[in-house]
């Protein structure tokens, strides 16, 4: 990021037409460029309401788009060229490409690719599908609702289709704009878990109720582990099992609930990208990125016990771990929303599984 403080910065901008608007409608005080685009911090001209929405309307007239948020007695400008770069086509285009991967390839997979083993699983493994497709949607929806609430330009959820044993990625959510300050990056970032999380309650428990107890070989197989709330789950699902020794053989739709705690958990992570990194920002904007290594520090002691989360801490420092900060750090986020960060907190120890699979 540039930036300056130099009140004739503007002067620094290449494009005339822009550099044009502004001179005649704001009193910059600073300008820098981030992500793209052009921000400046100043008071309009005229000092009234009026005088934005004039250089609003200058700049889309000059193919400008242009958003405006209150910093105190100045306002701040985040400006891009208008442009479609969420086309809805992409969206559902790979929401397809994701639904046929977990449908159709995913079960194929577990046959070893052999169409006649397909006709046997693939009705067995549909529950599993129609599961964890409205946890992830949950998700991701959540956060599309809250960005719309805010006024804040998100795109569609684009869903990454995967392999063996999910059939899915999960879903990411393109933003470009920096977030305008705290308690904006609070709502959007901690609406997917919770949302998710809702929605996984009640199917993890329908999944358990058809799942069953059995003997377990001693050799082979795929060991879950056990989150907090699925442990709470089967002593209202499952009734005690019969004989000692004896382990829960998970229907597909319990599964489902399973991988969508899963992609919860991992979401809730206090690293910069994910939501529990902007979450932990919003609440503590000057300690996150210590939560954040210290947390990686207590995972990268596991690998002495399990190699699974290697390949996540080798991403998560290649998409650092601190979280940049909003456009206005100095807007706090109150007390209603320290108490539903107390709550996303609830969630995360509820979903968190130290060694999610066991060979």
């Amino acid at each position: 990021m540039t930036q300056s403080t130099n009140p004739h910065a503007i002067s620094g901008l290449k494009s005339d037409a822009l550099l044009a608007i502004l001179r005649e409608h704001f009193d910059a005080d600073a300008v820098w460029s981030r992500r793209g685009m052009v921000m400046a911090r100043g008071r309009p001209v005229h000092l009234d309401l009026q005088q934005i929405e004039l250089l609003k309307r200058a700049l889309a007239d000059g193919g400008w788009s242009a958003r405006s948020e209150r910093a105190g007695q100045d306002w701040l400008l985040m400006i891009e060229r208008r442009k479609d770069w969420r086309p809805p086509w992409l969206a559902l285009t790979l929401f397809l490409a994701t639904v046929v991967a977990v449908v159709f390839l995913r079960p194929l997979t577990l046959t070893g690719f052999s169409l006649e083993g397909f006709r046997e699983v693939f009705f067995t493994e549909l529950p599993f599908a129609y599961t964890l497709f409205p946890i992830l949607l949950a998700h991701e929806f959540g956060h599309y609702f809250a960005a719309r609430a805010h006024d804040y330009p998100a795109s569609l959820p684009y869903f990454i289709p995967g392999f063996y044993p999910f059939g899915t990625f999960g879903a990411i959510i393109v933003a470009r704009y920096p977030f305008r300050d705290r308690r904006v990056l609070f709502d959007i970032a901690v609406a997917g878990p919770l949302a998710g999380f809702l929605v996984s309650i009640p199917v993890l428990w329908y999944g358990l109720a058809h799942s069953e107890w059995v003997h377990l070989p001693e050799s082979g197989g795929l060991y879950l582990g056990d989150p907090l709330l699925m442990k709470l789950l089967v002593t209202w699902a499952l009734p005690a099992p019969p004989e000692a020794g004896m382990d829960i053989l998970l229907h597909a739709a319990a599964f489902g609930g399973w991988a969508g705690l899963f992609v919860t958990m991992l979401n809730l992570l206090p690293f910069g990208p994910l939501d529990g990194g902007k979450t932990a920002y919003a609440m503590f904007p000057g300690r996150q990125k210590w939560i954040a290594w210290g947390f990686w520090g207590v995972l990268a002691t596991s690998l002495l016990y399990s190699y699974f989360w290697m390949l996540w801490l080798c991403l998560t420092l290649v998409f650092r771990l601190p979280h940049p900060p909003t456009l206005n750090d100095e807007v706090p986020i109150g007390r209603r929303r320290a108490l539903i960060g107390v709550a996303v907190l609830a969630v995360f120890v509820l979903s968190f599984m130290p060694f999610p699979f066991k060979m």
